[in-house]
């Protein structure tokens, strides 16, 4: 048996009915064995990219792999964008790809490309496949082709690659002598789910929050029947929302573009109980620390990498099968008795404040797709593709039970949705299947227009058009002052409608105050439609989070005294977003976490040649700086008057002050001066914040070398003030001297500090003056 030929019926064999691709020399033999074979058949794209897409939305709908296939070189290439949305969105899709004959292969000769589209297509998707293989003994085809097979649908779910050059396509195997893939799929283990228990029994105000590895696991009628037994509130991530469509106590999507009642209720929980859900930035806000912050954080996620990367510093880790869990956790349901109803009642009025989509309005794109909703049967297909649209429909579409809501969420990919619904459709979908795009996601992949037309695939296009990139222009008003490049000067859209006569598909469009309620028939209709809706240029997708805010605080803001009303947890103000800057900003030059790059700053003389360097005491210090210990306590003991109370420091006393005290402080970065040569001679360091005024103090900056060159202290202070107002926005930088020395007095003068007042330590006058100085520029006499 030719070995194209095997992989048809593989193929075949494992229930793939459709083969998404796009011809080209290297993929013959495997096109004509999909033409050949009975059971399967090729559905021709005319993009690649196109191909992929529709092999995801294949997976999705119907729960098994898709495949999609195409040449070497460009062919390949094209696939990537869709290999790593299925990546990042964990679907289960194996690639085809095409490749020369092993003998024009380069091999290790230094060569560019030796065969004619020759690229090594492995080593490009494999930090985005689960499994990247390039299959060279046609002995092995078997046990490659159950691997992939395997690997795709086992534990986290994903693509997989199989490169399959000319001369293997084209060989003959003997079926029967073939060998297959020897190891079997990790059993499904059951949780312990007893802490979860006492968790939600504690909880006053819990929260469900349902991810798309719900469904990937098969698991969405466990989780309805889970959260009706619990009868808690139900929030959801972009790719969990079809998995709480029509539950009676779902309150929507939460994150950056989220409903502000979802916001509110996952901001006031003291439970969060998310399962199959990554809690990307998007759902958490830009600030992590900030997301559900009087809340007990339980995840759920079969992927311990996931979990390695916390999101709060006390959450609750299962690793374990979305669907395993919630199977458990059901045979507990009986255990768990939280009294809600105060709590739900609480987002009751949160739902009823603050409907989804913003204002009302005849323009308004959410209140399009809420009346269109009442269109939409009970087993239709809705594929969204990204920008704007993706958005207004996962704020306002209202789905049911037996819907399904299909988007490229982890790549963000334009242009998904009218591939997907292709693939969709072949999956079997029982209903209709609608792809609603913009007028940018519709460029993208115009061209499979032709692949509806052709097989009279009666998908649906919604293009909502407001003749700009909606969501990017947003943006830039936002953040750059209105200036619109490439989102409305230097672009275009074409009328869709007349593209869409151009293939013979019957389409309409309906204008700002039409009723889409007419548009009943042409949905229903058995052949292929597009619907352009007209939409102002100057949509905006609202609610919209800023960087940097709490997702309950969205944009536009509420009257601050509204959104204090609505909080029962503290309000998360100005003062807490700028410690999280500044912890963030220090655990980044520490090292914390493992980056241990030391992030040097240059500290210029007068001429503005490298004096020195600033370089940060990192967490690895003892590896990276061996025996700065002994060099720090030598300072420290060289200069006692510095010291509040007298002590002897010790180099075994001065790494656990390291430790403890500078690393193992949020508030504190210490920097090592050193001299061009690398030679260390002095350190220097802010300590001491004041979140509210934005203010720190310098810290112990006169210890050091005092062989160093004259005026180097100077010149570091001066470089480290700079970086504080430049990197950390700091409005008031204060330093403290006794007042017993007076040359540090004189020499903080020099460098732009004036006496702000005096301080006493200790109690009872006991202890030391302090003099407390102030940083300006404009108090700078002189260069130092």
């Amino acid at each position: 048996m030719k070995v194209s030929d095997y992989i048809a019926g593989f193929l075949a064999g494992t229930g793939c009915e459709y083969v998404f691709g796009y011809p080209g020399g290297a993929v013959t033999h495997l096109i004509d064995s999909l033409y050949r074979i009975p059971g399967i058949r090729l559905v021709g794209c005319c993009h690649e990219q196109a191909a992929a897409f529709a092999a995801e939305g294949y997976a999705r709908r119907k729960g098994t792999p898709g495949v999609a296939m195409a040449t070497s070189g460009p062919g390949a290439t094209n696939l990537v964008t869709g290999i790593g949305s299925a990546f990042f969105d964990s679907v289960p899709v194996v690639y085809l790809t095409g490749q020369v004959n092993t003998y024009e292969y380069k091999g290790r000769k230094k060569l560019r490309q030796l065969g004619f589209q020759e690229t090594d297509i492995v080593s490009i998707a494999a930090p985005v496949t689960k499994y990247a293989v390039r299959v060279t003994d046609p002995m092995e085809i078997r046990r490659e082709l159950e691997k992939s097979m395997r690997i795709a649908v086992s534990g986290r779910p994903g693509p997989v690659l199989l490169d399959l050059p000319m001369d293997l396509q084209r060989e003959d195997v003997p079926p029967e002598a073939l060998d297959g893939d020897r190891e079997t799929p990790t059993p499904v283990t059951k949780p312990d789910v007893g802490r979860v228990v006492e968790l939600l029994n504690a909880s006053r105000r819990p929260v469900l929050l349902a991810g798309g590895g719900i469904r990937l696991s098969g698991a969405e009628q466990k989780f309805r029947e889970l959260a009706g037994r619990l009868r808690i509130p139900v929030v959801s991530s972009l790719m969990g929302l079809d998995v709480c469509a029509g539950m009676e106590n779902s309150v929507g999507m939460i994150g950056s573009y989220g409903c502000r009642c979802a916001n509110f209720t996952v901001a006031n929980s003291d439970l969060v109980l998310a399962v199959g859900t990554r809690l990307d930035t998007r759902q958490t806000g830009t600030n992590p620390e900030s997301f559900a912050r009087g809340a007990r954080l339980i995840r759920v996620d079969i992927d311990p990498d996931e979990l390695e990367h916390e999101i709060k510093r006390n959450e609750f880790q299962i690793q374990a099968d979305a669907g395993a869990f919630l199977e458990e956790l059901l045979s507990h349901a009986g255990k768990i008795c939280s009294d809600t109803e105060e709590w739900r009642k609480t987002v009751r009025g949160y739902q009823n404040r603050y409907p989804a989509g913003g204002e009302n309005g005849p323009g308004n794109p959410n209140r399009i797709l809420e009346r269109l909703s009442g269109l939409i049967g009970p087993d239709d297909t809705v594929c969204l593709d990204v920008g704007q649209n993706q958005m207004w429909a996962a704020q306002s579409l209202h789905l049911s039970a037996g819907n399904r809501l299909l988007t490229s969420g982890g790549m963000g990919a334009m242009g998904f949705a009218l591939p997907c619904a292709v693939g969709a459709w072949y999956a079997g979908s029982r209903g209709k299947v609608l792809a609603v795009t913009g007028d940018g996601g519709m460029q993208m992949n115009l061209q499979e227009l032709e692949v509806l037309a052709r097989d009279r695939i009666p998908v649906k296009i919604l293009v909502f058009n407001n003749q700009s990139l909606g969501m990017i222009r947003q943006f830039q008003e936002l953040y750059f002052d209105g200036r619109l490049n490439a989102t409305v000067d230097d672009y275009g859209a074409p009328d869709f409608c007349k593209i869409a006569g151009a293939y013979g598909i019957e389409n309409t469009r309906v204008r700002e105050g039409e009723s889409p309620e007419k548009l009943s028939e042409l949905l229903n209709s058995p052949e292929p439609a597009l619907i352009e809706f007209a939409l102002p240029q100057t949509t905006l997708v609202v609610p919209k989070l800023e960087v940097g805010r709490p997702v309950e605080d969205q944009n536009p803001l509420l009257p601050r005294e509204e959104l204090r009303r609505n909080m029962i947890v503290e309000p998360y103000g100005e003062a807490r977003r700028y410690r999280a800057k500044i912890r963030a900003v220090f655990n980044r030059y520490k090292g914390v976490g493992g980056d241990f790059s030391p992030r040097r700053i240059p500290v210029p003389d007068e001429s503005g040649a490298a004096a020195a360097f600033l370089r940060p005491i990192t967490a690895d210090f003892r590896v990276s700086l061996p025996g700065i210990e002994s060099l720090l306590s030598k300072w420290r003991n060289e200069n006692p008057g510095l010291n509040a109370k007298p002590f002897t420091a010790t180099p075994e006393r001065t790494a656990v002050w390291l430790d403890r005290l500078v690393i193992g402080k949020e508030d504190r970065l210490l920097f090592l001066i050193q001299a061009p040569d690398g030679k260390p001679v002095g350190h220097i360091g802010f300590a001491g914040f004041d979140y509210e005024e934005k203010s720190c103090e310098v810290d112990a900056v006169l210890r050091g070398e005092k062989s160093a060159r004259p005026g180097l202290m100077g010149f570091a202070l001066m470089a480290l003030l700079r970086w504080g107002r430049r990197e950390l926005g700091l409005k008031v930088i204060r330093l403290r001297v006794f007042q017993d020395n007076p040359h540090a007095i004189r020499f903080y003068r020099k460098n732009g500090f004036a006496v702000e007042r005096e301080e006493q330590t200790g109690e009872n006058g006991e202890g030391k003056c302090h003099t407390v100085m102030r940083y300006s520029e404009e108090n700078t006499t002189e260069t130092n």
